[in-house]
């Protein structure tokens, strides 16, 4: 075989070289499109799984907080057993609201306003679930140095509440620290 014309052979090495670049740019492409939607699927992978394992932990507690706290009238001490349950209540809340507000760059942020928040919100209407809450954020629980963090939370959604319904608290309507 013999080679006549070697500008043809050099622009033969030319294209192939062209070709080779373009299949790589190609095969790059694709390699990026299926690594965001591989991403895209592990994050909600994790949210689900955050979800579901807080929710799980909630149904738990909540099944372990006698009915009668959640009576207007009932007078909660802390000698109770009820007392304990209701903390561990509100050691979840806390929970809920760190793990989706703060691990993860906060990318969870919307399990706390749209599903998280809102529940506990309705905690706040009830003066016993309050008053251990209270308690709490006096000073007696850090919540791992996050407590003034998390009262500022509690806070805004004691605000959202109608004044009718909420239950009495000193700390949640006081929005200075203590």
């Amino acid at each position: 075989m013999s080679i006549e014309d070697p500008t043809i052979a050099i622009n033969q090495v030319y294209n192939v070289k062209n070709l080779l670049t373009l299949i790589s740019i190609i095969v790059l492409t694709f390699s990026v499109i299926f690594s965001k939607a591989s991403a895209r699927h592990a994050e909600e992978s994790q949210r689900t799984q955050l979800f579901l394992s807080l929710r799980d932990r909630y149904l738990k507690i909540r099944l372990s907080i006698p009915s009668s706290v959640y009576k207007k009238n009932y007078v909660i001490n802390y000698s109770d057993d009820s007392w304990l349950h209701v903390e561990q209540y509100w050691y979840n809340a806390f929970d809920e609201w760190y793990a989706t507000s703060n691990l993860n760059g906060g990318k969870f942020k919307d399990l706390w306003f749209d599903y998280f928040g809102p529940a506990i919100k309705f905690s706040l209407k009830y003066p016993a679930m309050v008053k251990v809450l209270d308690s709490m954020l006096e000073g007696r629980v850090s919540f791992g140095g996050q407590r003034e963090n998390f009262k500022s939370a509690l806070q805004a959604l004691y605000k959202e509440l109608d004044e009718n319904l909420r239950a009495d608290s000193a700390i949640l309507t006081n929005a200075r620290s203590r």
